[in-house]
């Protein structure tokens, strides 16, 4: 009977120090899994990023020049003071009106001097003028506004009501001083 209960008892021995030996070495195995998907999760991301950026570039690429052109209005690498200055008088034009009181505050600076960042990259030119025209006029000068390919934030419209003259009966025009803002690439 001795010698059928040694090998029992050294049979569940070992297999007990197998398991609590293995135990911690199947944890460990079991940790390992898990950081291996976390980087083929991860790997597979980064995959993905490059099909994104390799689509992305196919298409900058298939851009005619024509609409880098109009790209290039949009959000210009400099900016053309002199230009954007002709390009709102020409609109102004469109309507009639003529810009009176230009100011201009250029090379990305404030009213203060400090550079004014609107996003990292880019800078601003800020451009206030004053425009006499009627209500309904100035709706159709703000409308070419919006619909030029330079891009324009109208950060300011202030009324004035002129004094009522009786012997020109002008009425229906008003003063309206504007200040906007355009942006460029840094």
């Amino acid at each position: 009977m001795f010698k059928l209960i040694v090998p029992i008892i050294l049979i569940i021995t070992s297999g007990l120090i197998g398991f609590f030996e293995m135990a911690p070495l199947y944890k460990e195995v079991k940790v390992a899994k898990s950081e291996e998907q976390s980087i083929n999760d991860a790997l597979q991301k980064t995959k993905d990023i490059g099909d994104i950026a390799e689509r992305l570039r196919s298409k900058v690429e298939n851009i005619s020049a024509s609409d880098f052109s109009k790209l290039e209005v949009i959000i210009p690498e400099n900016i053309d003071e002199i230009r954007f200055l002709n390009m709102l008088n020409s609109i102004a034009q469109r309507q009639n009106l003529a810009l009176s009181d230009l100011n201009i505050t250029s090379n990305g600076r404030g009213e203060d001097g400090s550079m004014t960042t609107v996003l990292e990259n880019f800078n601003t030119i800020n451009i206030g003028f004053s425009v006499f025209a009627p209500y309904e006029t100035f709706k159709f000068f703000l409308n070419d506004l919006e619909q030029s390919l330079a891009l324009i934030d109208v950060d300011s419209i202030i009324l004035s009501v002129p004094k009522y003259d009786a012997d020109t009966n002008v009425t229906d025009s008003y003063t309206y001083s504007i200040k906007l803002s355009t942006y460029w690439i840094e």
